[in-house]
């Protein structure tokens, strides 16, 4: 038996034990996991890994001062695993060149946004906001900081470091569609949710699609 196929059903079952993402959270990332592992290999599957480690990495990070001061994101539900891997599970039955580099250019944006977000709300100046440059609370819709950017911004050179060296794809691409991808969720956090009109998981997808997008463009 190849034990490599029992990787996302053991992957997602540790998530589930860590307690960083609920049952149904745990379940759709299971599927979305053997969707990639059975549709485009081992390589491919390793790319979403290396996201899900540094997602992982990035909200179990202080958590407690973060939860001291209400900024825990709190367990990642089926709606945020689908916000934050669908468009990349797209890209995975599209195939080929483009569909590669939208997947790389989508799981680049969610890291970044990620780590961003996790990371940011810790830094000891106020984000500003995105549209008006002025300062804003910790865990504001569209508020960035330097912290928060540069961490997000190193994270998307892992992941995309982690793709050259599985695939040969250049690194260059793939942050950019990353950054931008972090860039576009906080313009539509603070043009759109903070308005009430959508919720985060929206915003989330927004950032996905611009990465994926941004990553056929500029990759292939």
């Amino acid at each position: 038996m190849d034990f490599g196929f029992l990787l996302p059903l053991a992957i997602g079952l540790l998530a589930m034990g860590g307690g960083s993402i609920s049952f149904s959270g745990g379940a759709s990332g299971i599927l979305l996991g053997y969707l990639v592992f059975l549709s485009q290999g081992e390589q491919w599957f390793f790319i979403l890994l290396m996201f899900f480690i540094l997602g992982e990495a990035a909200t179990k990070f202080k958590r407690s001062q973060k939860s001291l001061f209400n900024l825990d994101h709190g367990q990642r539900m089926s709606k945020h695993v689908l916000a934050n891997g669908g468009v990349a599970a797209l890209m995975c039955l599209l195939g080929g060149p483009a569909g590669l580099c939208g997947f790389l250019g989508a799981l680049s944006a969610a890291t970044a946004d990620t780590v961003s977000s996790e990371v940011g709300v810790l830094s000891k100046k106020d984000p500003l906001m995105v549209t008006t440059l002025k300062p804003v609370p910790p865990g504001t819709n569209g508020g960035v900081s330097v912290l928060g950017t540069s961490m997000g911004a190193i994270a998307a050179i892992v992941l995309a470091s982690t793709a050259w060296l599985a695939l040969g794809v250049p690194i260059l691409p793939i942050v950019l569609a990353g950054v931008f991808g972090c860039f576009a969720d906080s313009v539509f956090g603070a043009l759109v949710e903070n308005k009430g009109l959508v919720g985060n998981s929206s915003t989330n997808l927004v950032a996905t699609f611009t990465g994926a997008l941004m990553g056929m463009m500029l990759c292939i």
